[in-house]
């Protein structure tokens, strides 16, 4: 699977790991934004949204609004955006752990790291070996 045509999250964000999981969040700690995962979950999947929920996911994401300031520009409570922020949140988990997309974008992009280095030392055998690796997906 490749990536989206357009990925302009990546450019700011780039990936250093991404477990299949989201990290462990301590009962209502909403603040703590996985940012370089949501917004990678975002260009992959964020199309399958409903374009309430892209909305909402971009300002709480990409815009780095928070919660309240959503809220009072839509004229509605904290917490229906943040119910609607976390049903957004879980549909996008839920589209990787069955598709893996991300997953895939992140192993082939480690690859590709893998080889520019081994082509930087000459390392005849690992740039083939990685090659292999590569056309064999």
């Amino acid at each position: 699977m490749t990536a989206p045509a357009a990925l302009p999250i990546l450019k700011r964000c780039p990936v250093l790991s991404l477990d299949t999981a989201p990290p462990a969040r301590a009962k209502g700690d909403f603040a703590v934004k996985d940012l370089k995962r949501m917004t990678l979950l975002l260009d992959f999947y964020g199309p399958l949204l409903t374009p309430r929920q892209q909305e909402l996911m971009q300002a709480y994401y990409l815009e780095d609004l928070s919660l309240a300031e959503i809220a009072g520009e839509d004229g509605v409570s904290r917490q229906a955006v943040h119910d609607l922020i976390k049903r957004a949140e879980t549909l996008l988990q839920e589209y990787e752990a069955k598709l893996g997309a991300v997953r895939e974008y992140a192993e082939r992009r480690d690859k590709l790291i893998r080889l520019e280095e081994a082509l930087r030392r000459d390392d005849r055998e690992s740039v083939s070996a990685l090659l292999e690796e590569l056309k064999a997906e």
